[in-house]
Parts: C-alpha cells; sequence; structure tokens
C-alpha cells in the first residue's frame, strides 16, 4: 500500500513540475522542430535522422555540450531536455546563474523561443555574469574570413588555413587592433613531431577546440614569423547572423571535437559557424572526404557571402618586393648595410648616392633586419646598428617604393581537385593513362593563385591501359609529394627540399613493375634569371623491388638537377635525376615537360 502511496506522489509531483514544459515539447513534437535543420546545426549533429534509423551522431566529442543523457546520438532527446530547463518560476531568478543551461546555451534558446514563440522571461531569469562579461569583450560589428596561404615548412599548414576575425562596427580598413580571431585547430602537445602530428592529424588522435583571441597574435604568427600571406575577406553578414555566429561560439568554448587534418579540421567548422550564422545556406555540402582551405574559401565565395577583399602581404613578401625595385647598387648597398650597418654609413660609396637612393637602401635594410631578428632577444639583435640606420633614415626623405603588383586571390587559381588523361609511347608500347588527383598543386600546373616552386599533391591514382596488351592496371600511386624550390640570394638563403612517399611503374630488363618508393631530398634553388628556378638536390631513395634487389630492398643515394622556366606559354621543366643503389645498379632519368594552359582549369601538357 504504501509502495502505490510513494509511486503516486512521485507522479504528482513529476507532473506538477512539468506543467510548464510538456506544452512546449508537445508543440516542438508537432512542428518537428528535432529534424530541423537549425537545430541539427546547433548542435552539430552529422545527417538529419531517418524514419528507419532514428540513431543520429553529432560531431561534438564532449558531454558537457549535452543535456541529455544520449544527446550525443538523439536529437530529439537533447531537444526535450533543453526544454525542460528552460523553465522555473516567472519572476524568480536562477540561483545556479552561469552553470545553469540558459547561461550555457543561448544560442539554443534564442531559437527555440522564435520557433515556439514564446518570452524566455515568462519562464523566469537567468544570470549569466559570466556570458555577460564575455560578450560585452567580443567585438561583432563585422565578420572577417582570413585565409593564411600556405606554409610547406609547417606540417599543419601546407594547405593553408583560415580563421574568422570579429571587428568593431567602426573599424578602419586595414586597423585591426581591438579585432578578435575566431581559431579552430588541434591542441597538440609540446614534444610531438611531424611524424607523430601527421599520423595523429590523419586519424583524430588530437583534439580540436575553438579559441577567441586578439587577433593581432594570429599576425605575429603568420604574417611575421612564417612568412604566409593573409587574404582577408570581408563577410556581409548582417546584425541579427552576426549576433547568432557569436553567441553560439560561446557554447562552443572550450567544447571538444575530433580533429582530423583532412576533412573535420579548421575550415570545415567555420563553414558549420557560417551555415548558423545565415541559416539555409549548406556551406559544407561536398566537403564529406576533405575540406581544404582554398576550397572552402572558393565555397564561401560562390555562396555570396564575401562583401569585400584584401591581402596583407607577408614581412619576406614585402622584402622581397623591395629588393625587386632597387638598381644593382642600392641593393648592394643595403647588403652591406645589414652585415656592417655603423661602417656602411661612414662610407664613400653609401655617402656618394643621391639622398632617394640612400633612403631605400637604409629602409630595406631596417626591414630585412627587423624579419631577421623577430626571433631574438634585444641582446644579439644588433641594436646599434639598427639605431644608427632608423637615425639616418629619419634625416632622409622617405623612401619611394611602388605599391606591391595585384596578386590573383587564392580561391581564384585553378581548382584543387585533377582529372588527366594521358596518351603516350613507352618501350615501343603506346598506352592510355587515367588519373585522379585529390588535391592540390604540382610545379607544371597553371599558375596564377599559387607560388613558384611550391607543390603539394596528395592522393593521386593512375590507371595504365595498353590497347595491344595488358588491360586496365594500376601505374602509379602517389600518397604524398611535395617540392619547396625557394631561390636563394644574398638576402634569403632557404634550403629547397621535397619528399615522396607512393608507389610507380619501373621498367628493368626483364619488363616493368609496380615498385612501393620513398624519396627525400634536400638543396639549393637559384633565380638565374628573371622567371626562373633552377636547383640543386641531394637525397636518399628508398624502394621495394624483387625484381632488381636480391633482398627485395633497395637503397641509393640521388642526386637532381633540374629547371623551371616560366613564360607566357605556361610552365617548362627539365630535370636529370641519377640513382646509384647499394647493390651497384644505377637508374638515370631526364625528363623535359612543357604545360600549355588552355583554361583557369585545363592545361595541355607535353612530356619526353
Amino acid at each position: 500500500m504504501h509502495k502505490w502511496l510513494l509511486a503516486a506522489l512521485f507522479i504528482w509531483v513529476s507532473s506538477a513540475q512539468a506543467n510548464n514544459v510538456t506544452p512546449l515539447q508537445q508543440k516542438a513534437e508537432a512542428l518537428k522542430l528535432a529534424d530541423h535543420p537549425e537545430w541539427l546545426a546547433l548542435t552539430h549533429y552529422k545527417k538529419p535522422a531517418t524514419e528507419t534509423d532514428k540513431q543520429n551522431s553529432s560531431y561534438v566529442d564532449d558531454a558537457r555540450f549535452f543535456i541529455a543523457e544520449n544527446g550525443v546520438t538523439n536529437p530529439a532527446a537533447e531537444l526535450h531536455a533543453t526544454l525542460s530547463q528552460i523553465t522555473f518560476k516567472a519572476g524568480q531568478t536562477t540561483a545556479e546563474k552561469d552553470e545553469h543551461a540558459r547561461c550555457r546555451f543561448p544560442a539554443r534558446y534564442n531559437w527555440l523561443a522564435t520557433q515556439l514563440n514564446i518570452s524566455l522571461n515568462d519562464f523566469g531569469t537567468a544570470d549569466c555574469p559570466l556570458y555577460s562579461e564575455w560578450r560585452s569583450q567580443v567585438n561583432s560589428g563585422k565578420v572577417t574570413l582570413v585565409y593564411a596561404a600556405s606554409y610547406l615548412n609547417s606540417p599543419s599548414s601546407m594547405y593553408g588555413h583560415t580563421l574568422l576575425r570579429l571587428d568593431p562596427a567602426n573599424t578602419d580598413d586595414h586597423s585591426s587592433f581591438l579585432s578578435s580571431g575566431i581559431n579552430f585547430g588541434a591542441d597538440i602537445p609540446p614534444g610531438d613531431g611531424s611524424i607523430i602530428y601527421a599520423y595523429k592529424g590523419i586519424f583524430g588522435g588530437y583534439p580540436g577546440k575553438f579559441n577567441v583571441l586578439p587577433y593581432l597574435e594570429k599576425i605575429k604568427d603568420y604574417n611575421k614569423v612564417e612568412n604566409r600571406d593573409l587574404w582577408e575577406y570581408e563577410l556581409n553578414l548582417n546584425q541579427e547572423e552576426t549576433e547568432r555566429l557569436v553567441t553560439h561560439l560561446w557554447e562552443l568554448k572550450d567544447i571538444r571535437f575530433d580533429y582530423f587534418f583532412f576533412d573535420e579540421n579548421c575550415s570545415y567548422r567555420l563553414l558549420e559557424l557560417l551555415e548558423i550564422a545565415r541559416p539555409g545556406t549548406e556551406l559544407t555540402d561536398g566537403f564529406s572526404l576533405a575540406a581544404i582551405p582554398v576550397d572552402t574559401v572558393r565555397a564561401i565565395a560562390k555562396a555570396g557571402f564575401i562583401h569585400s577583399q584584401a591581402r596583407r602581404p607577408s614581412k619576406a613578401n614585402i622584402i622581397v618586393g623591395q629588393l625587386a625595385q632597387l638598381t644593382a647598387l642600392e641593393r648592394a648597398i643595403a647588403a652591406q648595410l645589414i652585415e656592417a650597418p655603423i661602417q656602411t654609413l661612414e662610407s664613400q660609396a653609401f655617402l656618394s648616392q643621391p639622398e632617394s637612393s640612400q633612403a631605400r637602401s637604409i629602409k630595406t635594410a631596417i626591414d630585412f633586419l627587423n624579419y631577421k631578428f623577430r626571433k631574438t632577444s634585444r641582446q644579439m639583435a644588433n641594436v646599434e646598428g639598427r639605431f644608427a640606420l632608423l637615425k639616418r633614415s629619419s634625416q632622409l626623405p622617405a623612401a619611394a617604393f611602388k605599391p606591391a603588383p595585384e596578386q590573383v586571390p587564392p580561391e581564384d587559381g585553378h581548382e584543387s581537385a585533377l582529372l588527366a588523361l594521358t596518351a603516350g609511347e613507352t618501350n615501343d608500347t603506346r598506352y592510355v593513362d587515367i588519373t585522379f588527383r585529390a588535391s592540390f598543386h604540382d610545379l607544371l600546373d597553371n599558375l596564377p593563385g599559387y607560388d613558384k616552386g611550391a607543390a603539394i599533391n596528395m592522393g593521386t591514382l593512375t590507371l595504365r591501359h595498353e590497347p595491344q596488351g595488358r588491360d586496365l592496371r594500376v601505374n602509379a600511386i602517389s600518397i604524398i609529394d611535395i617540392h619547396s624550390l625557394s631561390p636563394r640570394n644574398e638576402f634569403f638563403k632557404p634550403i629547397s627540399w621535397e619528399v615522396s612517399f607512393g608507389a610507380e611503374t619501373r621498367l628493368h630488363a626483364g619488363g616493368d613493375r609496380l615498385v612501393p618508393q620513398l624519396n627525400a631530398s634536400g638543396g639549393f634553388s637559384y633565380a638565374l634569371w628573371d622567371n626562373n628556378i633552377s636547383y640543386l638536390l641531394f637525397g636518399a631513395r628508398f624502394e621495394n623491388n624483387k625484381a632488381v634487389f636480391s633482398n627485395n630492398i633497395g637503397i641509393a643515394g640521388q642526386s637532381t638537377v633540374g629547371s623551371l622556366i616560366y613564360s607566357p606559354l605556361g610552365t617548362t621543366q627539365l630535370q636529370w635525376n641519377k640513382q646509384f643503389f647499394t647493390n651497384g645498379y644505377e637508374r638515370s632519368d631526364i625528363e623535359l615537360s612543357q604545360n600549355l594552359p588552355l583554361g583557369k582549369d585545363s592545361a595541355l601538357r607535353l612530356t619526353a
């Protein structure tokens, strides 16, 4: 008897507590809000639930983001749990303050209030001092998408990086002292090297988190330290859309996602934020396999988000532009000012130059020294010499340099994926090849929007058919193929390098064979004349080839010499590669190629 009374009392109490919630839940069910694209976006579910499969899964990998116990896989349960925590007695203020769900998920509640036509104040008020303080510190007058160009010497940045910038409403152009940067990235512990990073980054071994930080810190990281151009795209979000984005950003503060280098990366997460800001857009469609940053910029442009565009060149590229405008003598004096500032300022060679030439040489030297010592303590940065240069510069007219020429924006370059059809002949056998490349750009591809001498390709497959011979077969597989050929001069002295890993068909005495291989080389590149990069590299090759090596494994030293020539007809490459294997086997390759652009996304390539 007592058990029945206790059960009845429990049901009565539960019903009383749910009196204000149940009608809202019923209305939400009638409107099918749990299947609404905006609810799925706010809770980051991967796909709408179907009649046969009610289960779903959120991209979020953090239990703190969900109210319902099974919220990570059940949008309807999460919506019901959210509604159940809206209410407490009207006129009261929750004692939970910032811990209350209404403080944790303001974007959810704003959306639910609109859909259910209710006022949250009808259910009491929530005191959220932490959210209010954070919101007052985050400017949200304008939103700008920032694309940091690729940086081959950092594995995490080889494809570039995107972030958002929040500006005050009255920010002048190129003034971002009060702006905040919204960045999503992998939380990488100290000590993880490139190989560990690559493995964990590909297979989701790192947590990814959003963070908001001063935009000037990102300029320092990318623009000054890593020598990366920043492309800034002001978006045409209105105030309501901007507010929706920023409010949801609070909900994601310190929330964990699994980070995947190719798809669930910085760019994909920013696309999700923009989908929430402007409901009805489908920016993430088409990025289920990979979200390359420059491709996401293209998606945003095609969706009509971009209002204006500006380029913030890196410090290194600014100096390169200045060097190109110096005369040979001005350039030589600038180099001397860098090495021995005080002595050169007193030299006859410097003093005999017109003041305009002196100003240009000094300006270039100062900029280069600031760049060179950007990571160096003041004690090691030749402060006395730099002060002497600044003092002399103040006595001269301003250095006159022409504005940097307009650059083709990265999103206006060729598309990342490639499909190629090749016809040719080798060893008296005709063949037809079909090649698919997932990404991104090789040394011969059409240049506008990309850097000379830089190439990165992943996921390339070539199938070969010989009409009078064998059926369709795999001729080559490239997992990764990277080249960084940066010319050296008296100011900049980068190391050129290349690395490739995959399998390729190699001829031998008995025919040919598909052999796995790994190559790595380093060396130097020089511009022997304008529009040229010539290079000399030395390295090693590892090859699995039982037709040539008794133990299947071949190890070789190799040398590569080549030249890239850029002309109105496209890019020409001449290269010779020589390999000396430890068992005495030698291999020599000489290749001449010409890429003839036919359009932005098409070309004819001839190779011998």
